[in-house]
C-alpha cells in the first residue's frame, strides 16, 4: 500500500512537472483517442498508407528468402533473455528505420498523448519462435513496463500474428493507474478474474503491414508462440528524462 501510493506521486509529480497536454485537441489525432482511453490503438493496413512502413516490409519479405533468415528462424539465442528471440535489426538500413520511427504520424501523435516532446529509446526489430516452455516467462507474464512515467511502444507486423504465434494481450484501461501492482509479474487469474475482472481483455492479431500501439504502464503480455513464427519492428518512446536511462545504442541487435 505505501509503495503503490509512493509510486503514485512519483508518477503525478511527473507528469504536473514535464507535461502540457490540451485535451481538447486529442480528436484532432488519429491514434490518441484510442490511447488516452484504452491504453491501445490499432490501424489495419498501416504499410499501405505509410511510405516507410511499406519499404520495411518490401525488405523483409525479400530477407525472408535467405538462408541466413532461415537459420535464425530455426536457432535459439543463448545470448537473451528471451531464448525464443533473435534480432533482425542489423539487416535493416539504419536510415530507413530512423526515418520510420520520426515519422510525423508518430511523433505528433505521441506528442499530443504525452504534452511534451517524445524521444525514441529503442529501435528493435526481432523474430519469435516456438521453445520450450521453461523459456516462456518475462514478457509472457502480466507485467507493467517501468521504461517511464511517459510510455509509448509501437508495433509494426512483418508477419501474420493469429492466436498461435503470440499475439500481444493488453487488459484494456489498465493503464490509467499504472501505479497499481507494479512489484512483480502476475498470473493470467490474477490479472484477468481478481485485479480487473470488469475490463476487456485485447488479443492483438493482425495480418502483415497492420500497425498496433500501447502504453505499456498498463498490464499487457506476449502469448506463449505454438507455432510457427512472429516478426516485428517495435519503437519505444519516452520523455527526455525516462525512468530507465537511455540506451548507448538504439538499435537492438
Amino acid at each position: 500500500m505505501v509503495s503503490s501510493l509512493i509510486h503514485k506521486s512519483r508518477h503525478k509529480l511527473k507528469r504536473f512537472l514535464m507535461s502540457k497536454v490540451f485535451y481538447e485537441q486529442d480528436s484532432k489525432f488519429e491514434m490518441v483517442p484510442n490511447l488516452r482511453e484504452k491504453g491501445h490503438f490499432c490501424k489495419k493496413k498501416f504499410s499501405q498508407t505509410n511510405l516507410h512502413a511499406k519499404k520495411i516490409l518490401d525488405f523483409f519479405i525479400d530477407f525472408k528468402k535467405s538462408n541466413e533468415f532461415n537459420k535464425l528462424a530455426t536457432t535459439e539465442n543463448p545470448y537473451d533473455r528471451y531464448k525464443y528471440r533473435n534480432h533482425l535489426t542489423k539487416f535493416f538500413e539504419k536510415k530507413l528505420l530512423e526515418n520510420y520511427s520520426e515519422d510525423n504520424f508518430f511523433i505528433s501523435n505521441i506528442k499530443q498523448y504525452f504534452g511534451l516532446d517524445p524521444h525514441i529509446r529503442c529501435i528493435d526489430v526481432w523474430i519469435d519462435q516456438p521453445v520450450d516452455i521453461k523459456f516462456q516467462k518475462d514478457s509472457q507474464l502480466y507485467h507493467r513496463d517501468s521504461d517511464d512515467t511517459f510510455l509509448i511502444k509501437t508495433f509494426l507486423c512483418l508477419t501474420e500474428v493469429n492466436e498461435n504465434n503470440g499475439p500481444f494481450q493488453f487488459v484494456e484501461g489498465s493503464h490509467l493507474e499504472p501505479w497499481k501492482n507494479i512489484s512483480n509479474q502476475h498470473t493470467d487469474h490474477e490479472v484477468e478474474k481478481i485485479l480487473y475482472p470488469e475490463s476487456r481483455l485485447i488479443v492483438q492479431t493482425a495480418d502483415a503491414g497492420d500497425l498496433y500501439a500501447a502504453d505499456t504502464n498498463g498490464f499487457h503480455k506476449g502469448t506463449p508462440l505454438l507455432n510457427n513464427i512472429r516478426c516485428l519492428l517495435t519503437v519505444h518512446y519516452v520523455s527526455s528524462k525516462p525512468k530507465n536511462k537511455f540506451l548507448k545504442d538504439k538499435f537492438i541487435y
